[in-house]
C-alpha cells in the first residue's frame, strides 16, 4: 500500500466520503497490484514512516562524504553504495536484527514485479462527432455510433497521426457499404477504396470506468 501526500498531480479529491485519484496514478497502482491511500488532510501521523527513514539515511551518508572530493561520478556512486550497505546492516537500537534482515524476512511474501513495464498514458476528453469518430492529439478513432454527440474519456499512448475505423462501430448501412468495398476514410482524410485496418481495443478495468462518460482506450499505433 502506498501512502503519499495529497499532491495535486496525483490526488484530485480526498475527503471522508470520497477519494478521487488521477487516472494515470490509479493505473500505476493497478499495474503493480497495490493500493494508494493518501494521508488525511492535516493528519501528519497518517504519513508513512519512510519519510523519517529518508532523513536518517541522508544524514548517515552526507555527514561522511560532504568533505570528500570525487573526480568521477563512479567514485561518488561507489562511496554512496558502501554507506548504504552499512546503513542497511546497522543493528536496530530497540529490537533485534537490521533493515537487511527485516527485508529478507518480508521478501518471501512480496509480489513479483509485472512482466511488462508500466506505460504512461494520456487521458483526454473528446466529443463524438456525427461520423462516430473522435479527434484527439492529431489522431482519429471510431466510437460506437450510439455515443454520437456524447463526451467520452480517451486513453492515448503510442505514435501520432493515425486514423482507424472499426467496422463494429459503424451504422448498419455503413457496414454494408464497407463489405461491398465502397469508399472509406483514409489517414489523410480523403476517400479511399477498401476497409481500414481495425484498431486494437481493450475493455477498461472497473476502477477506470466513468459514471458520467464512456471511456475509450485508444492506441497510437
Amino acid at each position: 500500500m502506498l501512502v503519499p501526500d495529497n499532491l495535486k498531480t496525483g490526488v484530485i479529491k480526498n475527503t471522508r466520503a470520497e477519494l478521487v485519484l488521477n487516472k494515470a496514478y490509479q493505473e500505476l497502482a493497478e499495474h503493480y497490484g497495490t493500493a494508494i491511500m493518501p494521508a488525511r488532510v492535516r493528519t501528519p501521523k497518517d504519513k508513512a514512516t519512510v519519510e523519517g527513514s529518508v532523513r536518517n539515511i541522508s544524514s548517515f551518508i552526507l555527514t561522511v562524504i560532504r568533505n570528500q572530493k570525487f573526480f568521477t561520478l563512479r567514485e561518488l556512486n561507489e562511496t554512496i553504495r558502501e554507506r548504504l550497505y552499512a546503513f542497511n546492516h546497522k543493528p536496530f537500537q530497540k529490537k533485534d536484527g537490521s533493515r537487511a534482515t527485516w527485508f529478507g524476512e518480508k521478501r518471501v511474501v512480496l509480489l513479483p514485479l509485472p512482466r511488462d513495464p508500466f506505460e504512461l498514458a494520456v487521458w483526454k476528453i473528446a466529443t463524438v462527432a456525427f461520423n462516430y469518430h473522435i479527434g484527439v492529439d492529431e489522431q482519429f478513432y471510431s466510437v460506437p455510433f450510439e455515443f454520437i454527440k456524447r463526451k467520452v474519456d480517451v486513453r492515448l499512448h503510442g505514435r501520432r497521426r493515425q486514423y482507424s475505423t472499426q467496422e463494429a462501430h459503424m451504422l448498419p448501412d455503413h457496414q454494408k457499404n464497407t463489405r461491398n468495398g465502397t469508399a472509406s476514410v483514409s489517414a489523410s482524410g480523403r476517400r479511399k477504396q477498401g476497409r481500414m485496418p481495425p484498431l486494437p481495443l481493450r475493455v477498461p478495468s472497473p476502477a477506470t470506468r466513468s459514471s458520467s462518460r464512456v471511456i475509450v482506450p485508444a492506441w497510437r499505433c
